[in-house]
């Protein structure tokens, strides 16, 4: 049993550090932490700390700021990511997801720009206003976020009235399908409560719920990307 569990422990070390080595990996590692820290810090800045839990809260600010302009680095170059999105969408048949994926695509290359400029200014290396560039990346985020949950829930829809395929590869590849459509749903519809806090479209009092909310789609976005790394196809 000893031996079972150093195997077992040492096989989830390696996958790890595999997940660690690709980019959307690693972004989706640090996502996670950085929101379960704006949880924290939320919760010690409502206690008005002092002395040692006042520290504690610095360092914590300190590393949810390192997080967030190291994935805003990492993201440099996603605007051509949703660039060629958006032209591989105009291939698609179905004209209402082609309009949605083409919209929500040219909206998250835009926030993908300025979300650059956000970091180029933290930096240092670009006179623009911080807060400006931040409000505009998080307004062209949340209506990109719109526009993909409103095409997920057509193509989930589309799915549900899909016929039965008599196969049973056809149909777990369809159930295979409406998870993953779902899985994205959801993490879409945590993720909206993030840029509508940054906004300020939600009243001050709701920014730990939409904090626990960016967890939770952190949490979800980190399975997606393990279980398309990892997980070895049904057979």
């Amino acid at each position: 049993p000893r031996l079972e569990k150093s195997v077992m422990a040492e096989h989830v070390v390696e996958q790890l550090v595999a997940f660690n080595k690709k980019t959307v990996g690693r972004d989706k590692l640090y996502r996670v932490v950085q929101y379960i820290a704006r949880v924290i810090i939320l919760r010690l800045a409502a206690s008005n700390p002092t002395g040692p839990r006042l520290e504690r809260l610095k360092k914590l600010q300190k590393l949810e700021s390192g997080l967030g302009n190291g994935r805003k680095l990492m993201r440099m170059a996603k605007t051509l990511d949703y660039i060629l999105a958006a032209k591989k969408a105009l291939q698609e048949t179905d004209p209402i997801v082609r309009s949605l994926t083409l919209f929500d695509s040219v909206l998250m290359a835009l926030r993908m720009l300025y979300d650059n400029l956000q970091w180029a200014t933290k930096v240092g290396v670009y006179g623009g206003d911080d807060k400006r560039l931040g409000k505009v990346a998080n307004s062209l985020w949340l209506l990109g976020l719109v526009a993909s949950i409103a095409r997920e829930s057509y193509v989930l829809n589309k799915l549900a009235h899909t016929k039965r395929p008599e196969d049973d590869g056809k149909r777990r590849a369809l159930r295979a399908k409406q998870h993953a459509v779902r899985l994205d749903l959801a993490r879409e519809a945590c993720d909206m409560l993030v840029p509508a806090q940054a906004i300020e479209l939600l009243p001050p009092g709701m920014a730990n719920i939409s904090a626990i909310s960016g967890v939770c789609g952190s949490l979800l976005g980190f399975y997606q990307v393990w279980m398309e790394t990892f997980a070895k196809p049904a057979a």
